[in-house]
């Protein structure tokens, strides 16, 4: 009997061991509200993205082992942002485009910050997202620049789910991007006006 508990308890352990280190997914899909209008006239933008941050992960959390695992999108950070501007620059009636051709606005975002915490306590875990880009807008030698941030905060008991990582994190990217969608200064820039 003594021998079935050992065994039991090492394949426990085990197994509890071959879950640490394993990324955590987050499947990201953000949800900014485009404002529509004729602002653009037409005119191309080529756009480009850029993401700085020193890791792809878009967080860590603390497996049930103790050992920290990395919170990773199953997409491109990158690839997602770029896909929500360039429906809010159709949206404005511009048109993205892949190449610079003559006359062509550029819109240059640069994603610096995507972090993903959790503080916890007896009873309950705050979920913490801070996201962060600059976007400058170039247009007849002029430029305009500006900073957007974005904070998701989320309470719940106990550890946060799966499902709860990724509405923290796809919430804090939704407002993100929608404070660059509400930013009427640059797409008037954009537009030459």
């Amino acid at each position: 009997m003594r021998f079935v508990l050992k065994a039991c308890l090492l394949a426990a352990a085990l197994a509890l061991a071959a879950c640490g280190g394993k990324p955590t997914p987050v499947f990201l899909a953000p949800t900014p509200q485009a404002r529509t209008g004729d602002i653009g006239g037409g005119q191309t933008v080529l756009v480009t993205v850029t993401d700085l941050r020193a890791s792809d992960a878009v967080g860590t959390r603390t497996s049930v082992t103790g050992t920290q695992e990395d919170i990773r999108s199953l997409q491109k950070v990158e690839d997602i942002v770029r896909i929500q501007i360039e429906r809010a620059l159709t949206a404005r009636n511009f048109v993205p485009v892949k190449a610079v051709q003559r006359g062509t606005r550029r819109l240059d975002v640069t994603l610096d910050r995507f972090s993903y915490d959790t503080t916890s306590s007896v009873v309950k875990s705050t979920v913490t997202v801070n996201t962060g880009m600059t976007v400058a807008a170039m247009v007849d030698g002029r430029t305009f620049t500006h900073s957007y941030a974005a904070k998701s905060t989320e309470t719940v008991a106990l550890n946060p789910s799966d499902a709860t990582r990724e509405r923290a994190v796809n919430a804090a990217l939704t407002e993100l991007l929608d404070k660059f969608v509400q930013d009427d200064a640059l797409f008037r820039t954009l537009a030459g006006q």
